[in-house]
């Protein structure tokens, strides 16, 4: 089981997403990364502002096809629980990571 994620501190990414609403909702992307054993890409991001002032951030989790320039093409909800378990782990990892 082989992920690779890739986060640049620096570099901060948006992206757009519609609420259930059909209000645009602008999210920071925290990091992507790729699952060989499910052949692949998520992405997590949060609401723009959250974590501000609040303690607890909600990060939100995708599936998604690359486009043709790299960039993180369509969204896809995460089905299964295996896909869950991955994306967990990976969310873990990165946080430890980051408390370094």
């Amino acid at each position: 089981m082989t992920h690779e994620h890739d986060h640049n501190h620096e570099e901060e990414q948006y992206i757009t997403l519609v609420n259930e609403d059909g209000d645009e909702e602008l999210f920071e992307i925290l990091f992507t990364f790729d699952s060989e054993e499910f052949e692949k890409s998520y992405v997590l991001c949060y609401p723009v502002g959250d974590g501000e002032d609040e303690e607890e951030v909600i990060v939100h989790a995708y599936a998604y096809t690359p486009a043709e320039d790299g960039s993180i093409g369509e969204l896809m909800p995460v089905t299964t629980d295996e896909e869950w378990d991955i994306i967990e782990e990976v969310y873990n990892t990165f946080t430890l990571d980051d408390e370094e």
